[in-house]
Order: C-alpha cells, then sequence, then structure tokens
C-alpha cells in the first residue's frame, strides 16, 4: 500500500515509546500483512534488547553523579569572546557596503586630466549633498544584521548538533577514560 512507509513509522514510533498501535494502526496490522510481519520483526527486536538490557543492567558507577554534574556545569560556562569567522565576515559586509554607498555617491569613476584647487565652499556643498545621499548608522546596522542573521542560526545549530554528538559518543560508546579526556579536549596521550 501507498500508506504502508507511514504506517511502519507508526509502529517503531509506538513500540520505541512503549505504547501500544492506536486503534487506526491496528486496523492496518489486521488488513496488511508486510506492516503486520514488520510490527512483529520489531517487536521481538524491542523485546529481545530489554530483556538484554535487564541481564546488562549493574549499578552505576559512584561518581557517575559527579560527572554529570561537571558535564552540567562545563555546558553552562559560557564560550569565550573570540575574533572569528562571523566577525570578518561582518567587517567584509561592512567594507563592501562602503565601498558600494562611495561608488553610488560619486558616480562612475573617470579620470579628471587637471587637478585645480578646490574651492572650500564647494567642498563644503558637495560635502553636504554626499552626506545626505549615504544612509544613515541605523540603516546600516540593520542591513549588516539581516545579513548576519542566517548565518548566525546556521553555526548555532551546527555547534548544538556537533556538541550533541560528541555527548553521545563520549557518555555513550567510548570507555570511561576516553570519555573523560574528550570532554576535556584531549585527543592524545
Amino acid at each position: 500500500m501507498i500508506s504502508c512507509p507511514l504506517h511502519r513509522f507508526k509502529i517503531a514510533a509506538s513500540l520505541d515509546s512503549g505504547r501500544d498501535p492506536d486503534p487506526a494502526l491496528r486496523r492496518h496490522l489486521r488488513e496488511c500483512a508486510r506492516c503486520r510481519r514488520f510490527y512483529n520483526e520489531q517487536l521481538s527486536v524491542a523485546r529481545g534488547l530489554a530483556g538484554a538490557a535487564d541481564r546488562e543492567r549493574a549499578t552505576p558507577s559512584p561518581f557517575l553523579q559527579g560527572r554529570i554534574m561537571a558535564a552540567v556545569d562545563r555546558s553552562a560556562r559560557p564560550a569565550p569572546a573570540r575574533f572569528g569567522l562571523r566577525r570578518l565576515v561582518w567587517l567584509a559586509g561592512m567594507a563592501a557596503a562602503l565601498a558600494l554607498v562611495f561608488r553610488f555617491a560619486h558616480g562612475p569613476l573617470q579620470p579628471r586630466p587637471t587637478l585645480a584647487p578646490a574651492d572650500p565652499s564647494t567642498v563644503a556643498r558637495e560635502f553636504a549633498a554626499l552626506e545626505q545621499r549615504l544612509p544613515d548608522e541605523r540603516k546600516l546596522g540593520q542591513w549588516s544584521g539581516s545579513l548576519d542573521q542566517p548565518l548566525d542560526d546556521e553555526m548555532r545549530s551546527l555547534l548544538h548538533d556537533a556538541q550533541n554528538a560528541a555527548q553521545t559518543l563520549a557518555f555513550g560508546f567510548l570507555p570511561d577514560s576516553m570519555a573523560e579526556r574528550l570532554s576535556r579536549g584531549q585527543t592524545r596521550d
């Protein structure tokens, strides 16, 4: 059936959560032999894993609470301020914006054959006209903020995913000694 992948997802979710299948899913299981076979296979795997977990269950280390609290303490510390990629991108964007503003304010660049001494009143008028055509600081801040937001969101998401992956590896799969070294940031002996 076309809806079988959706039903298999629901089967896996119900088995993972330990709940019985909802009535619509039970009705589908009565009608679809493939999904019923999938359900029975997954149920036997889940029961086998639960039984193995019960047999392997051990008393936690007396240091487990201390390790957990240390990990929570480490994750609660604010990250040190640094001059990173985000700031460099922001500065490059500001330099490009200023270059564009200068370019549009002065029009196409044409070489001037002779330079005559500038009249102070003419310079003052041109400077006043230029100031009126330039965007103010608030507008430049809005432009740069809207350019930085997607990069900031992606960077936060990437760092969060990396931290979760490292913690999962360190505390779920690696031996305690390796997990401790990884949590301290040491990679070599």
